[in-house]
């Protein structure tokens, strides 16, 4: 069984009135939004250093505001 990595990448992107696009052209090494899309839904985690770039482009302080334990 896979687990699922619940976040809130989606509402803090569409909060910034950014598509999954947009959000993907702001890192300094684009990702394709099949990339963001799994990141959104839980499929998968950014790696560390995407994950940095990520509360910068989001303006949040520490991953634990996109990233949180599912109960």
């Amino acid at each position: 069984m896979s687990s699922v990595h619940p976040n809130n990448i989606k509402k803090l992107r569409k909060e910034r009135g950014l598509t999954q696009q947009a959000l993907g052209q702001k890192f300094k090494s684009p990702k394709d939004i099949t990339i963001i899309s799994r990141w959104e839904r839980g499929v998968v985690k950014p790696s560390a250093n995407s994950l940095i770039e990520l509360c910068e482009i989001l303006q949040v302080k520490k991953p634990n505001d996109i990233f949180f334990e599912s109960n």
